[in-house]
């Protein structure tokens, strides 16, 4: 095969199965990815709803909920201008048009997340930089605990009565069924259990509703995707030690997504593995208000600036992308 017919192939398959190729270079996202806005200090600041993030880390999954991609978003802020304890927040993200809201019945797709909080201090993708390391799943779990979380799923819910409870209690009840499973052998994380799961319903009255989005659109779907805050989990950093603070604000948190019941004819289950992801020390955005180059510093840096700005006003130095801890 000639080396042109062998690159109109790929071409041609690059044409006809674009989300097969995405798929396969699928990799988490950043502000630098969404094209965050600059506050005043030039440092990226990603206001959704009550959020203000420096950092952020973006996941796209596929659902028998829609026939387009979703989106989940970790944020992470500093609370009530501290350096000590900080939120991570998650967002779902829907395309426009899509409701979730309805009650759920026969004739409705049911679906909830479960967000393992408790291992995501200790759960790291390959490499030494936490901070903008990234990978799959498997990368930070392992193949084996991967297959095992799916099939625990599927027992677990196969033993529900789905049909005669609500979404909420399902997904309670799916949570409860990992926080009481014995055999974590193969997931080291859990070797002394699940410790945290978030259990969240994605669908019917108990949905979270839409935030409210100004500048910053953080998710891969487009500015019209819509965003839900389905989960938060805030934290205590015990100090500033970059040992206690990496793990949250860079820990690996599993999402499990699980979708049920209605035209579904089988349970769907999908697993992400997010985290926030820093800024490019060597990405340079404009300033739209002075017209100045601003130089973004690190995911870890943003995170503390903010909490260091609620405890006082200063001109913040050009070396600021020094380390900060």
């Amino acid at each position: 095969m000639g080396p042109l017919l062998s690159h109109s192939i790929l071409l041609s398959t690059a044409l006809i199965f674009p989300s097969l190729i995405k798929l396969c270079a699928a990799q988490l996202s950043s502000c630098d990815d969404v094209g965050c806005p600059l506050d005043q200090y030039d440092q990226s600041s990603c206001v959704i709803g009550n959020t203000t993030a420096g950092a952020l880390g973006i996941s796209n999954f596929t659902s028998p909920l829609s026939s387009e991609r979703l989106t989940w978003t970790i944020a992470v802020q500093s609370i009530n201008g501290t350096d000590s304890t900080f939120e991570r927040d998650f967002f779902l993200g829907t395309p426009p048009g899509l409701n979730l809201t309805p009650a759920g019945g026969p004739s409705e797709i049911e679906a909830c997340a479960l967000f393992f909080e408790g291992v995501a201090a200790k759960t790291t993708f390959p490499g030494t930089d936490h901070e903008n390391d990234q990978g799959t799943c498997s990368d930070a779990l392992s193949k084996s605990c991967v297959s095992s979380l799916r099939t625990h799923a599927l027992a677990s819910l196969s033993s529900i009565r789905t049909n005669s409870i609500s979404t909420a209690s399902v997904c309670d009840q799916l949570s409860h069924a990992f926080r009481d499973q014995t055999t974590t052998n193969s997931c080291t994380v859990a070797s002394s259990g699940w410790g945290t799961i978030l259990a969240r319903p994605l669908t019917g009255p108990l949905a979270a509703p839409f935030v409210q989005q100004g500048e910053c659109h953080p998710t891969t779907g487009g500015k019209d995707y819509n965003l839900e805050l389905v989960a938060a989990n805030r934290l205590d950093a015990p100090s500033r030690n970059i040992d206690e603070l990496d793990p949250i604000l860079f820990g690996v948190t599993p999402i499990m997504t699980i979708t049920y019941g209605g035209n579904v004819s089988e349970p769907a289950v999908d697993l992400s593995c997010l985290k926030t992801i820093g800024m490019s020390p060597n990405t340079t955005t404009t300033n739209q208000k002075n017209g100045a180059a601003g130089q973004h510093v690190p995911g870890k840096q943003n995170v503390l600036l903010y909490g260091a700005l609620g405890l006082c006003t200063c001109l913040i130095p050009s070396f600021l992308g020094a380390d900060l801890v």
